[in-house]
């Protein structure tokens, strides 16, 4: 009986309420990050979408300029004509012509890349949080038990 009354001491009551205390403010404040984790990220899949149409926009107005066929075809870049004989220069200058419209979409991908590790990285304190409530409520659920025995038993 004297090793239940040193788990049950007023002290031990005490500090589970402390405990208890604290790790909820713990997985409120948790729960906060954990939600303002997800930023803007609504906006930013927007601008994403927004993006990519105007890469894709971009490129077929490249691929209008396109003057000639097979082995004639050419655009005039500047004051000179250059030759797109090929697949593989056809791509390289649609995609010379979107450069800029994908270089905004890369950074606003990276962005986004951010947000997820931010939100993962939330969730995981969280979840850590989470389970440190649930190892003080065991805590507190025991003592509680034992109180009630011992009231029982006395």
């Amino acid at each position: 009986m004297s090793a239940y009354l040193k788990i049950i001491s007023p002290e031990k009551v005490q500090d589970t309420f402390d405990q208890l205390d604290a790790v909820v403010q713990d997985v409120v404040a948790k729960g906060a990050s954990k939600e303002g984790a997800y930023g803007n990220k609504a906006e930013k899949l927007k601008l994403k979408r927004q993006l990519e149409t105007e890469v894709e926009l971009k490129e077929s107005e490249a691929l209008m300029d396109i003057r000639g066929e097979g082995k004639e075809a050419h655009v005039i870049m500047g004051d000179q004509k250059v030759s797109l004989t090929n697949d593989k220069l056809r791509d390289a200058y649609r995609k010379n012509a979107s450069r800029a419209e994908r270089q905004r979409l890369a950074e606003v991908e990276a962005d986004l890349a951010k947000l997820e590790i931010h939100q993962y990285q939330a969730n995981d304190s969280w979840s850590t949080a989470v389970e440190a409530a649930g190892v003080v409520k065991a805590k507190a659920n025991l003592q509680a038990s034992l109180l009630n025995f011992v009231s029982k038993n006395s």
